[in-house]
């Protein structure tokens, strides 16, 4: 762990990088083709309305992680995409974290209308999502040093004396 070599903690494996891509974007797509099976101009709006996902998750959420900034890596999109955004080490604001929840809980709520009447696309769409929203409070927010995320494990979890998740919340 040095400057030459940092610590495994501080990037993400091209593995790991590929898998979370490949589930966001494919339940994403997956669930367009569901809604616009079932009518074009529902299709259209969440077009729409999945074409300015990126945007606010970048604005209220990315923006303030260290990963892309700091360690030149990051999970969901290319580096150099989110650090288009200027870098705001702060702790997001409630107007942004509520907004994040918002978009993300939307993103994946909507189609799911559309997807009942077409159970194979229905199963696809899981079978992506869940180890999608699963790998972030399983695994990758437990090692992340964005201590400001709302999601980090420091928050939802009391530590005891030795530093052990006691695994009551606060």
């Amino acid at each position: 762990m040095t400057a030459s070599r940092p610590c495994k903690i501080d990037r993400f494996s091209l593995p790991q990088k590929l898998f979370t891509r490949f589930c966001l974007y494919g339940f994403f797509a997956i669930g367009l083709l569901g809604v616009f099976l079932e009518s074009i101009p529902w299709g259209i709006g969440y077009t729409v309305f999945m074409a300015l996902v990126p945007f606010v998750v970048l604005r209220c959420f990315c923006s303030h992680c260290p990963y892309p900034y700091d360690y030149g890596t990051c999970l969901g999109m290319p580096p150099a995409v989110v650090r288009s955004f200027r870098h705001r080490p702060c702790k997001p604001s409630i107007v942004e974290t509520l907004a994040f929840v918002f978009v993300l809980t939307a993103a994946i709520g909507i189609p799911q209308y559309f997807l009942w009447q077409r159970p194979a696309l229905m199963i696809a769409y899981w079978v992506l999502c869940l180890p999608t929203c699963l790998v972030f409070p399983f695994y990758f927010c437990r090692r992340c040093r964005y201590v400001h995320c709302p999601f980090h494990p420091e928050k939802l979890f009391k530590r005891n004396d030795r530093g052990q998740e006691s695994g009551s919340r606060e």
